[in-house]
């Protein structure tokens, strides 16, 4: 299958890092994986990294793409808090249109694909501090404009 990918604008913000003690910043990973949360993440992860495909969950979808968040896989026991990853899929052509990775999982991602501009937050995520306005929520972890 050919993929075309579209160049993915990802901004980082920094946020603070989370004790361990402190509840994942996003819950959905604790959510059992279901049929529709299954995508394939081959040779989407970062540079050097690889996607755990246990980990893809489904966000929903909107103008034309498909969303999910996905972590890196990690070494068993590893105490920092993994890479989480967004990818769209466009629901026209079957491919990836978009993807990026927040290098730190309690900050947001603003991602643009051809047709939408999303926003992937952590489930603490202080919505009063997002960049612009007339922000519609597509999932929990997941805003649309």
């Amino acid at each position: 299958m050919r993929r075309t990918m579209w160049i993915a604008i990802a901004l980082f913000s920094l946020g603070s890092v989370s004790a361990c003690s402190a509840p994942p910043p996003y819950a959905i990973f604790e959510e059992p994986q279901t049929d529709v949360d299954r995508v394939s993440v081959d040779g989407l992860g970062p540079e050097g990294a690889v996607l755990n495909a246990d980990s893809t969950r489904n966000l929903g979808s909107h103008d034309g793409n498909t969303f999910y968040v996905a972590k890196v896989a990690q070494d068993e026991g590893d105490p920092i808090e993994p890479v989480v990853c967004l990818i769209a899929f466009s629901d026209e052509a079957s491919d990836v249109s978009a993807s990026g990775c927040a290098t730190n999982p309690s900050s947001d991602m603003q991602m643009q694909t051809p047709t939408a501009n999303v926003i992937l937050i952590p489930d603490d995520y202080d919505r009063t501090s997002l960049p612009g306005g007339d922000w519609v929520e597509l999932h929990r972890n997941l805003l649309s404009r």
